[in-house]
């Protein structure tokens, strides 16, 4: 399993890290939503991370951009906390798979990547 994770948390990235080698996959952590577009339209990824809590970040924007590539990642899961509710809130109608809050991510990471290591639910 590929995975591409837009973060600027380095503490939970390397946690991230660890859960998904630990489970055979690989991960990349990018630090802006074009980096994360260019590096997906070159490597696909089963599963696509946004961190909404990254100042700046444009939800509907990047989810257009990675579903119009010729190979678009599996799954597209954002999370923020729970008291960003605009943020939860444009990242489902900019078509994310899943969108949970922060400690739910945390809590269900391992299975998150278990769900969409086959690129689909």
């Amino acid at each position: 399993m590929h995975v591409l994770y837009l973060t600027s948390d380095l503490m939970f990235s390397s946690q991230a890290t660890g859960v998904i080698r630990s489970l055979g996959g690989a991960i990349e952590i990018l630090a802006t939503g074009a980096e994360l577009v260019q590096r997906a339209a070159t490597q696909h990824a089963q599963l696509v991370i946004l961190d909404l809590s990254m100042a700046g970040i444009q939800p509907k924007n990047i989810v257009e951009s990675l579903r119009d590539l010729a190979h678009p990642p599996g799954a597209i899961v954002a999370y923020a906390p729970h008291v960003h509710e605009q943020k939860l809130a444009a990242a489902t109608a900019a078509g994310c798979d899943e969108v949970l809050s922060r400690g739910a991510f945390h809590r269900e990471l391992e299975q998150i990547v278990r769900r969409y290591e086959n690129g689909s639910p």
